[in-house]
């Protein structure tokens, strides 16, 4: 299997770039929103024109505390308000069973409206002996790992038991912004192979297939998971008091 790499220059000059544009989880653009929960402008990777969820599940995000937030958003968040979270997944493998898409988490902080849009790639891949197989169900629990250019999410929910009508579940977000000065993962953007091939981004290296550095975010700490290295841990974001499993994993 080739290695992906990026030349020392081009890391340097895209980690400069990105201390210049980014302070935390999904806070690199600023944009104006028509989402109804939002009332002013908007700030984060998920902001667009038309900032309207389309598909998947949405449902609130009962939050930890303002100061997860914060620390999430990369901003002092004053009385954040209207936390909801979308989740549009497909499931692109029975075996084992592998779910891929994007989740978007938005809220409103007084006037600026706050949205970071979360990917974990389109296809099923494996570099360098890792894979996005930890978008997966691990025991009685789905756990689906997510990116933006400046953090990784990891979402958890609850496989539901009963009757096979039952589709409402409950779910967890934990958070960790990579431990590089606010600066994004640069293979996230795409990099060079020793061969001079260029790889674009997603999915050829998201930060779970990296296996050292400050953009490793490979922590099985996360429940339903055992711990794993030295990776930074995750921190708890909030938790989602009901959302529909089908139409969050596209089933």
């Amino acid at each position: 299997m080739k290695s992906l790499a990026l030349p020392v220059t081009a890391i340097i000059a895209g980690i400069f770039l990105a201390l210049a544009a980014t302070s935390g989880c999904g806070q690199s653009n600023v944009a104006q929103s028509s989402n109804p929960i939002f009332s002013g402008s908007c700030s984060g990777t998920g902001c667009s024109s038309t900032n309207t969820f389309t598909g998947g599940a949405t449902g609130n995000l009962n939050i930890t505390s303002v100061y997860a937030l914060s620390e999430y958003a990369g901003v002092n968040l004053n009385n954040p308000t209207d936390v909801v979270v979308n989740i549009n997944l497909a499931q692109v493998t029975s075996s084992p069973p592998i779910y891929l898409g994007q989740m978007t988490i938005q809220f409103n902080d007084g006037s600026v409206a706050h949205s970071g849009t979360f990917v974990n790639g389109t296809s099923v891949f494996t570099w360098n002996g890792n894979s996005n197989n930890v978008s997966t169900l691990v025991g009685n629990t789905y756990r689906i790992f997510f990116e933006d250019p400046a953090g990784a999410i990891v979402l958890t929910m609850a496989n539901p038991t009963g009757t096979d009508t039952v589709s409402s579940t409950t779910g967890q977000i934990w958070f960790s912004n990579f431990n590089a000065a606010g600066a994004p993962n640069p293979l996230y953007q795409g990099g060079y192979d020793q061969n001079g091939n260029y790889y674009p981004q997603n999915p050829l290296a998201f930060c779970w297939v990296i296996t050292e550095g400050p953009y490793d975010c490979r922590n099985f700490g996360v429940p339903p998971s055992s711990a794993s290295g030295s990776v930074p841990a995750f921190s708890l974001l909030g938790t989602i008091p009901s959302i529909n499993l089908n139409e969050a994993l596209g089933i």
